[in-house]
């Protein structure tokens, strides 16, 4: 994690140390990271979590997630994506 930002709440990316963040990932997530490295943190679908880590949907209820139409079917319901991190963590 960067340090540089003072002790208490961070603004700042907690990767790089940029000053400007995700709103939408500290929403779903309540992570501090910036755009550029939201790119290197890996999204899971909801299905991959619980097939690769051997959870449950119980499991999974208290993480955040962000959602995004399924590539698929545009019929099917949004997917469910969570931060790889946190779904490992969990495991």
């Amino acid at each position: 994690m960067a340090d540089g930002c003072g002790g208490g709440f961070c603004s700042c990316c907690e990767h790089c140390g940029s000053l400007s963040f995700s709103q939408d990932w500290f929403q779903a997530f309540g992570v501090v990271i910036c755009s550029q490295c939201k790119r290197d943190e890996p999204l899971i679908s909801k299905a991959n979590a619980l097939s690769r880590y051997c959870l449950t949907a119980k499991d999974l209820q208290d993480l955040g997630f962000v959602t995004k139409d399924n590539p698929q079917k545009k019929g099917w319901s949004a997917m469910k994506l969570y931060l790889r991190s946190q779904v490992e963590q969990r495991a």
